[in-house]
């Protein structure tokens, strides 16, 4: 007959147990229950209203980066600000120093008058009868024609060929010059002149200087303004 199978402790090992707890407990030893891992952990609980707390060594590098960003920004700042000085700089002394240029040249801008822009004509030899019998010129045998003689065509052709924007300018055309100085760079000479038929009068008829020069066209367009001053535009045509 076999035993029964002995599932629980005896009466022995119980007393053991006891005893060895006993013991434990009069040498001072901590009981299973007062153990850290005995103790149960308290839940961790967020508080919404506290902001995290960041190492130390984590701000100390957000600060030090802001401070060379903000740095960079200066230097970049400070760059910028030279530069436009620069350009500010250059502009005042380009436009001071052309100034006195030109009031330079302008110092021996000839006087002139209205006599002075009738050109030489032809002169006719009248016989007894009223006839014509001989002419007397220089080199051009220039003669007097009246504006209403004057067909429209040859006036539309002459301002297509020489100057198209005559009844829009004051004498020098600011746009014409600036379209001359692109296309002088570009083929990187000055045949492009862009003088007016005014500036074009005051050259044959005051200046009489063949000379392409800067010092010419300047006193050119100073003459062309005066002459747009006292010179209506129908009278311009009696004089060319």
């Amino acid at each position: 007959m076999s035993n029964p199978t002995n599932n629980g402790p005896t009466n022995k090992s119980l007393w053991d147990n006891d005893r060895r707890y006993d013991t434990a407990r009069r040498a001072g030893a901590p009981s299973m229950a007062n153990t850290p891992a005995a103790r149960p952990l308290a839940p961790q609980v967020s508080n919404p209203n506290t902001t995290p707390q960041t190492p130390p060594g984590a701000s100390s590098n957000n600060s030090s980066g802001g401070k060379r960003k903000k740095k960079r920004k200066l230097k970049k700042r400070r760059i910028l600000l030279a530069i436009l000085m620069l350009f500010v700089f250059l502009f005042v002394v380009g436009g001071v120093s052309t100034a006195a240029y030109v009031a330079y040249v302008l110092k021996d801008l000839p006087d002139w008058d209205e006599t002075m822009l009738s050109s030489d004509k032809t002169t006719f030899l009248y016989d007894a009868n009223g006839q014509i019998f001989s002419e007397l010129h220089s080199h051009e045998n220039r003669t007097y024609v009246k504006l209403s003689d004057m067909p429209d065509y040859l006036i539309d052709c002459l301002l297509a060929t020489e100057d198209t924007r005559f009844y829009k300018h004051h004498g020098v055309d600011v746009i014409r010059i600036g379209g001359a100085l692109l296309v002088d760079i570009r083929k990187m000479d000055f045949s492009q002149g862009a003088s007016t038929l005014t500036m074009q009068l005051a050259r044959t008829a005051i200046l009489d200087d063949r000379d392409k020069n800067i010092d010419r066209k300047i006193k050119e367009a100073a003459l062309a303004i005066q002459l747009e001053m006292n010179i209506p535009k129908t009278i311009f045509w009696l004089c060319t």
